[in-house]
């Protein structure tokens, strides 16, 4: 039994450009697969796992979406199914929109164009919260590669995984299924001592209930920030990354990462920038610094795979 509905995007949107910064532009990042038309991607509801095909129907200034979702034996209840759109808007980047960051791109020729070349991306976001803390946890200090390889690892051993019609899903655990695990489980998957105890902290934080995405929704940016900076593991980096890529937050900076000095640097004077140059040249661009992180991270991840 298939489900269908409707998410309709903040204008401008485009959908391949915000499928292509999902999977990387690779076609495929973990269980998330754009062929170039359809992205589709397994989700949780409420216990059960169906699969999202998400294609376009609208157009970049007047979007929509269209969603199916597959391997259903029922109807969806009114919980599953604003579930079921809650996910699809959170991952697809529904919600806000890029225009008053082009407005201030577009005084400076180089940020200009890559506003045009990424035009209608907006902010991407995991399915939870605790996800999201989970994979920056996993990936801190290592490539790309690797990180997606233990989170492919975890995945396969303690969360969900199998074919629906036909099509292979593997769901990320929730915290209540990584609180009990031991640390040295998690270095038998090629996790560092560190990381395996911080993945566990942060599961136990959320399985407690000490740490709730709604909890940390209702503070500002500042709150939520000092919240988060209590929990090991977690640095300012962390932080910032986990308000845009977490909670859709228009204004936070990752600053100190050392690709946004040599990105922006590049594109603005030439060269690479220090980290307080970095952070004073951002700084033009409040309330909507997140617009510029994840626009410079476009180009990055467009690069890295030579994406044109």
């Amino acid at each position: 039994m298939n489900s269908t509905l409707t998410v309709t995007p903040g204008a401008p949107y485009d959908f391949a450009a915000n499928a292509g910064f999902i999977t990387h532009y690779r076609g495929r990042e973990g269980s998330d697969a754009f062929d170039g038309e359809t992205l589709t991607r397994p989700i949780d509801l409420c216990g059960k796992v169906a699969m999202a095909a998400i294609w376009s129907t609208g157009t970049v200034d007047r979007p929509e979406l269209a969603v199916t979702l597959s391997g259903l034996s029922r109807s969806l209840s009114a919980a599953e199914l604003g579930s079921a759109t809650q996910q699809v808007e959170r991952v697809t980047g529904a919600a806000g929109s890029p225009q008053p960051f082009y407005e201030m791109a577009k005084e400076v020729p180089a940020l200009a164009t890559l506003a045009e070349r990424f035009h209608g991306l907006h902010l991407t976001r995991a399915t939870s919260l605790f996800e999201t803390i989970a994979w920056a946890i996993l990936g801190q200090q290592i490539s790309a590669i690797v990180a997606a390889s233990l989170r492919s690892r975890i995945t396969e051993n303690y969360g969900r995984s199998g074919e629906i019609e036909g099509a292979p899903y593997a769901l990320f655990p929730h915290a209540e299924q990584l609180a009990g695990v031991t640390v040295d489980e998690l270095r038998a998957l090629g996790l560092s001592q560190r990381k395996a105890e911080y993945t566990i902290g942060i599961a136990d934080e959320f399985a407690s209930g000490r740490l709730t995405e709604d909890g940390l929704t209702d503070l500002d940016d500042e709150s939520v920030e000092r919240q988060l900076l209590k929990i090991r593991g977690i640095g300012p980096w962390t932080a910032h990354w986990l308000l845009i890529r977490g909670l859709g937050r228009p204004d936070a900076f990752p600053a100190g990462d050392v690709a946004l000095q040599k990105t922006l640097g590049e594109l603005v004077t030439g060269k690479a920038m220090s980290p307080d140059e970095l952070v004073t040249y951002a700084g033009h661009f409040r309330p909507y610094r997140s617009y510029l992180t994840i626009y410079l991270f476009a180009l990055i991840r467009a690069r890295r795979v030579g994406a044109a």
